[in-house]
């Protein structure tokens, strides 16, 4: 019943809407944050909290397997055999390193 649902195409585009939608409002977050930050020292405070949303999207990104994957592979590490979520996660290790 799962392996349905995981493969139901109008799932999968629902699904990665959302994801989209979590990584893009955390961008945002950030940006707005930062150019606060160099516009004004109005949100000093807050500078030492901006990489808090940052990181829970990080770590949410880097566990995260998408469904379908989740049903052609067993495990969460042999999940890392789909190229797919290989690029995912260089993307999550690439984006941690520089902030």
């Amino acid at each position: 019943m799962e392996s349905e649902k995981a493969l139901n195409p109008e799932y999968l585009r629902l699904h990665s809407i959302r994801d989209h939608r979590i990584f893009g409002w955390a961008g945002v977050a950030i940006s707005l944050l930062l150019i606060t930050h160099t516009v004004t020292g109005v949100f000093d405070p807050l500078w030492r909290f901006w990489p808090v949303p940052f990181l829970l999207v990080s770590l949410y990104f880097s566990w995260h397997t998408e469904p379908d994957v989740k049903v052609n592979y067993p495990t969460w590490l042999s999940s890392w055999r789909d190229p797919p979520t290989v690029i995912h996660r260089i993307i999550v290790l690439e984006a941690s390193w520089v902030h």
